[in-house]
Parts: C-alpha cells; structure tokens; sequence
C-alpha cells in the first residue's frame, strides 16, 4: 500500500514540476528543492533513528505513519523540483555542437550513481541505519551550494 501512496504522489507532483521548471526559474527552485528535501532527510532519518523501534515496528505505528508522509514531502519537493529541472538544466548547459556528447555522459553518469546507490544502500543502512537519511541530507546541502554558485540561470534564454 505503501508503494501505491508514494507512486501516486510522484506521478501526481511530476506535474507540478512541468509548472515551476517554466516559472519560477531553473537555479530558484533547484536550490529551494534541495533545502526542502534536506529538511525532509534531516527530520526522517531522527525520526527512523531515535524514535523508531526497528525491531518491533508495531511498537512505534504513529512514528512509521510519521514517516510515510515525510517521504510524501520528499517525493513531492524531488518531483517538482530536481527530477525535471536536472535534465532541463544539463540540455541548455552545452552548445548544440556539443549536447549530444554532453547528454549522453550526463545519462551514463545517472544510471552509474544510480546503480551504485542502489547496490551498496542496503549494507549501508545495516550498518548505520537510518542514519543513512544525514548522508543525504548532506548531499542535498552541497548541492543547494552548487547551484547556488556554480549553475547559471537558463530561463528565458535562447
């Protein structure tokens, strides 16, 4: 159940995300993304490492509801903000002489970190458990930094 309440709020936001990529600027809204997703690991991974009884989740029912609507929230700030604007963002970075090469190291890069988050997450997390949300909440801080300093605006542009 679960998994359909987190797809449907994706699919539903994506939507959203069409909307703020247009108006309200590239670099804007990555940086207010990466901060609302960063404040969304920071209260996830207390919630799942001080509150949450891991060995008997029935324990803690308030606590585990408490943490499917913060992924919500999440799900929500990604889909509205870095999913569509990351590749909007990476097509206007390079000249037309270039893009095809530029996209397609881009696209490798993904998938490459992709698989590598997605193969040593679970000896991460059972390592240090949800302790694993700061990690990503860090990541998010950096790169709120990034674009800060680093992406130009390419709204409006030609």
């Amino acid at each position: 159940m679960t998994q359909c309440i987190l797809g449907a709020v994706n699919f539903a936001c994506t939507f959203g995300g069409l909307y703020t990529v247009e108006n309200f600027g590239r670099r804007k809204s990555l940086i207010f993304g990466a901060l609302w997703m960063f404040v969304c690991f920071m209260i996830f991974a207390s919630i799942g490492h001080f509150m949450l009884d891991v060995a008997e989740p029935e324990n803690t029912p308030g606590v585990g509801k408490g943490m499917i609507v913060l992924a919500c929230f999440f799900i929500a700030g990604y889909a509205m903000t870095w999913a569509p604007m990351v590749w909007t963002i990476t097509a206007e970075l390079y000249p037309s002489k270039y893009r095809a090469q530029g996209m397609a190291l881009a696209v490798a890069a993904n998938w490459a970190w992709n698989f590598l988050i997605g193969f040593f997450t679970p000896f991460i997390t059972s390592a240090i458990d949800f302790a694993y949300g700061y990690v990503f909440a860090g990541c998010m801080f950096v790169g709120a930094f990034v674009v800060y300093f680093f992406v130009m605006e390419g709204k409006g542009r030609t």
